[in-house]
């Protein structure tokens, strides 16, 4: 008998349990994976108590969505520590995963597993928030949000292979603060200026648009730090009506 050969590339679909952010998610990532002719794995992570239920009622689900939307569609459950066997048969284009955007003390953080994924996924991270209305990915435009304190390099790649899958515009966005200079107009940048750096989130997904999404990076850093979202990132995941894609860039810490 040959061996089967592994796919070239897949889309992960974090699924975190029966609620409407899941669905949103799992729409979304049924798009990437027809756009980019990936296959698709259901992933979910499991405790001891319920991984036998989990890999069945996944499988299930895979093989209902496989049928309907003509896509190969696999489920795979794992623990924390076997999070690197999500690429043992294949690239990731991207992980797709909700998030509540809960707010602790006056700080805002990402859901504590779709964080875990941003950290430690080599992988882009398209993230479903709380308050995000979209189903699937019903877009207009993909905005690149740059951070001049850092290099967007992959941020803006990502950002136009995206646009370009889905066939939509692709433009940088950045928002000044008071007491920086702003350059004049350009058609490939939308630009916004706010008093207080509490208010870039907010300014950053008026740019976007109702139908826009925002790609941005994550700042992750290495070590201790390293599950750490940036403030900027984790308020547009939490208020963002679209999904954000969340560019994974390691820095020195």
């Amino acid at each position: 008998m040959t061996e089967q050969q592994p796919p070239h590339q897949r889309v992960v679909a974090a699924i975190a349990g029966p609620h409407n952010r899941s669905d949103r998610a799992l729409a979304a990532a049924i798009d990437l994976s027809s756009l980019t002719g990936s296959q698709l794995v259901l992933s979910h992570r499991m405790t001891d108590e319920d991984a036998g239920s989990s890999i069945e009622r996944l499988s299930a689900l895979a093989s209902e969505l496989a049928q309907k939307h003509d896509l190969d569609i696999v489920a795979e459950v794992h623990d924390d520590d076997d999070l690197a066997d999500l690429f043992r048969l294949g690239p990731i284009v991207a992980c797709v995963a909700s998030s509540k955007g809960t707010v602790y003390e006056g700080d805002r953080y990402v859901g504590s597993a779709t964080e875990y994924l941003i950290g430690e996924l080599d992988c882009p991270v398209l993230v479903i928030g709380p308050n995000d209305d979209q189903r699937g990915l019903d877009l207009d435009c993909v905005v690149a949000a740059v951070d001049p304190a850092s290099s967007h390099t992959d941020v803006t790649m990502m950002a136009a292979g995206l646009a370009g899958l889905i066939g939509v515009p692709v433009a940088m966005a950045r928002v000044f603060t008071a007491g920086e200079s702003q350059p004049p107009p350009d058609a490939n940048w939308r630009t916004a200026r706010v008093e207080d750096r509490h208010e870039i989130a907010d300014a950053l997904i008026e740019l976007a648009g109702p139908r826009g999404l925002l790609a941005l990076s994550s700042h992750a850093r290495s070590g201790m730090d390293r599950l750490t979202l940036g403030s900027v990132a984790s308020d547009v995941i939490a208020r963002s009506h679209t999904p954000v894609l969340v560019v994974h860039t390691t820095e020195p810490g």
